[in-house]
């Protein structure tokens, strides 16, 4: 066979092995999990620190957020990079005072550029983004209370829908918020606790899912 002739047919195979690969690499199906950590690993991929201000870290089962500073915030996030995405988390307050938030980040682009769906043991919930650095609440200028969220140290099921650019929060089966924004198309998840003028404020996580909506 002439080496031109060889060439053209080594090529034509190597294509169609390609659009074979390409075919079997289907989008994940609705409700279909892209992501899930139980956090019983200490090994699976979110951040691990200890310093005079926060621990970060695997504890019993479960994913540790312990702020030791007044006025903190501290989030972790994690691969793959996602667009559209339901992301669901246990999440309770382990210690320290009620006045605090916690919760689920989504389509974080870089540490000033994400969505950021929280809640606190007192009762309040918010939705909002980092822009440029910049934090902004997207439902209203402060947070809002819901009586549907059980204040003290209660497990809270948190499910944050982000659908185009429909954004929603939902606590215990409850829909507390629901807003529109167009900025941030994708995204890695990840995990978001905050103190007030009180420091040690001890958050858990557990049985993080993150699927295709």
């Amino acid at each position: 066979m002439p080496n031109q002739q060889r060439k053209s047919t080594y090529c034509l195979l190597f294509t169609v092995y390609c659009l074979l690969i390409s075919a079997c690499q289907t989008e994940p199906a609705s409700g279909e999990a892209i992501f899930v950590d139980d956090f019983s690993k200490n090994d699976s991929g979110w951040n691990r620190q200890s310093n005079a201000e926060a621990y970060t870290r695997y504890l019993e089962g479960e994913y540790q957020m312990w702020i030791l500073k007044p006025n903190l915030i501290v989030w972790t996030t994690h691969d793959p990079i996602v667009g559209d995405a339901v992301i669901q988390v246990a999440a309770r307050t382990a210690g320290g005072p009620d006045n605090n938030f916690f919760g689920v980040i989504c389509r974080h682009q870089d540490d000033k550029n994400f969505y950021f769906f929280i809640i606190s043991a007192d009762s309040y919930y918010g939705v909002g983004k980092f822009k440029n650095g910049e934090r902004t609440l997207l439902h209203n200028s402060l947070l809002d209370r819901a009586d549907k969220i059980a204040p003290g140290r209660v497990a809270h099921q948190i499910r944050v829908e982000c659908v185009g650019s429909t954004l929603s929060l939902t606590v215990d089966n409850n829909r507390l918020a629901r807003v529109s924004d167009p900025d941030f198309k994708e995204g890695r998840a990840g995990l978001i606790v905050g103190s007030y003028e009180k420091n040690f404020v001890d958050v858990r996580f557990d049985n993080l899912i993150v699927s295709k909506p």
